[in-house]
């Protein structure tokens, strides 16, 4: 029915449940995309760097689990919003043909307002990351 499915995912039961639905709306060799949105208005753009990446390890653990849980192949994104569902309008309306996101965003402190660091392959770490893991438990 559908090539590509964004779920949001918060490791409560509704999230579960959706992602058993999402099984059943993908086409064989469909995408689904698991996401978890996390962070507050009080930390985004506010020197909370550290309870940021603190915050996205918790997330992409959460989203491990879950996608184990479901037995369901599926990306994952963690994403950094202060609106859930502004955050996942966001991530559909802006996903590439090949299924990435690119992320204009800064990915390292710098000096605050004097000069910020983007790991412009950031955004593939995690993915590789899961796959090395992966190759290293089945051996």
């Amino acid at each position: 029915m559908f090539g590509n499915v964004l779920v949001g995912v918060d490791g409560r039961s509704g999230g579960r449940d959706a992602i058993a639905f999402a099984k059943q709306l993908v086409d064989r060799g469909a995408r689904i995309t698991l996401v978890h949105v996390y962070g507050d208005v009080w930390t985004l753009g506010r020197g909370g760097a550290l309870l940021l990446a603190i915050e996205r390890a918790d997330s992409e653990q959460m989203l491990e689990r879950e996608r184990d849980a479901a037995s369901v192949e599926a990306e994952l994104l963690s994403s950094p919003a202060s609106a859930v569902g502004r955050a996942l309008h966001e991530l559909a309306e802006h996903q590439r043909d090949d299924g990435t996101w690119d992320e204009p965003q800064y990915t390292g402190t710098g000096f605050p307002g004097d000069f910020y660091i983007n790991y412009h392959l950031y955004r593939l770490v995690f993915p590789v990351s899961a796959l090395g893991r992966y190759l290293a438990a089945q051996s």
